[in-house]
């Protein structure tokens, strides 16, 4: 069964919401698929670049 879109934002938000450090990233995306990493990887490069100021001012962060 394929796992749609939202699934993977909704298992890499979880990941994202218990991370401390860079160590805890790498612990709890350790155990999932590659793509459920590659989510986890994504999400969080679209939160920095939302929350970075230097890179604040983007309109729209694409994801694939």
């Amino acid at each position: 069964m394929r796992q749609n879109r939202n699934d993977g934002n909704d298992i890499a938000r979880s990941v994202l919401l218990k991370c401390k450090s860079w160590d805890d990233f790498r612990r709890l995306v350790e155990p999932l698929s590659p793509k459920q990493k590659g989510d986890c990887f994504e999400v969080l490069t679209q939160t920095f670049l939302k929350l970075d100021s230097d890179y604040g001012n983007l309109k729209k962060i694409w994801r694939t």
